[in-house]
């Protein structure tokens, strides 16, 4: 068992992973983070569940859809893929907020990856996305609470300077 190691174009050792290549679609469906995939012709091939979660579109009105028209309430999302088509090989990332149909806002960090096959030809594109909610609320909680240590020490100290003329006109 294990890996197959085989021999590339460029002569360097290639493992083959013993894992069946059906399965890669199932593990991709339920990963926690969206995955869109998009191919050459700019349209939705992929889409798993997180991804339904996070746009708030149904999986079910994406595929064959382009992706200007899934994401045109996020215009910072056509854009990022957009530099990443013009950069050629090189993968973009944007933070911002994906809003769905209903305006319900969800912070996002999207990595948009190019796909290439064995010959170096474009086959579309990969979106990652990743719900920042929980780090945009503690971050908040931290804001807060500095905030309120703040306040206690300002309150500390002006509780002090009240103090100190109360006990020399008691004398």
């Amino acid at each position: 068992m294990g890996t197959r190691v085989t021999q590339s174009k460029t002569s360097h050792p290639v493992p083959q992973s013993t894992f069946p290549t059906g399965h890669w679609e199932h593990i991709a469906t339920y990963l926690k983070e969206g995955l869109i995939i998009i191919d050459r012709d700019k349209k939705i091939a992929f889409f798993n569940a997180a991804a339904e979660s996070l746009t708030g579109v149904a999986q079910t009105q994406v595929y064959g859809a382009t992706y200007n028209l899934v994401f045109r309430d996020n215009s910072w999302v056509t854009s990022l893929v957009n530099r990443a088509q013009n950069s050629g090989n090189s993968r973009t990332a944007e933070e911002g907020d994906l809003r769905d149909r209903n305006q319900c806002v969800i912070p996002v960090r999207i990595t948009c990856s190019p796909i290439f096959d064995k010959d170096n030809c474009s086959l579309g594109f990969v979106l990652v996305l990743h719900d920042l909610s929980y780090q945009k609320e503690l971050e908040e909680e931290k804001l807060r609470d500095e905030r309120l240590a703040a306040l206690r020490i300002l309150a500390a100290g002006l509780a002090h300077e009240i103090k100190n003329p109360l006990a020399g006109m008691r004398g």
